[in-house]
């Protein structure tokens, strides 16, 4: 009985008749705000492929985003968004960053081999 809600199909269209109340979750309640973004996504292919510390904060932040707007703290959920953002550039930029090292040092041991006399 738990999971029925899950999968009922009218839950969606339920509030579409006259009788019925109408529910809102917190995130339509406010109709003028602009919908906040999460990032999830950016968050969870910045943590696999770029760096996967600050990645992992990216994914902290964009699930505060959710639960704060269902508990309806709309600014909360704005700034988790904000954090979430700065986090997946943050992974971004530092796993490039990594990539540009590791390429430089492959080369400097590559030119200081080449270098090596080995008569």
């Amino acid at each position: 009985m738990l999971w029925t809600h899950f999968f009922d199909l009218r839950a969606p269209f339920m509030s579409l008749s006259p009788d019925a109340p109408e529910r809102e979750t917190p995130a339509i309640a406010s109709t003028n705000a602009e919908p906040i973004p999460t990032y999830m996504t950016q968050a969870v292919i910045a943590t696999l492929l770029c760096f996967p510390f600050t990645g992992t904060l990216a994914i902290l932040h964009a699930s505060q985003v959710i639960s704060r707007i269902q508990a309806g703290d709309l600014d909360g959920a704005r700034e988790a968004s904000r954090k979430a953002r700065r986090m997946v550039w943050l992974s971004v930029i530092l796993g490039f960053v990594m990539i540009a090292l590791t390429v430089l040092g492959g080369l400097a041991l590559a030119l200081y081999l080449l270098s090596l006399d080995y008569s």
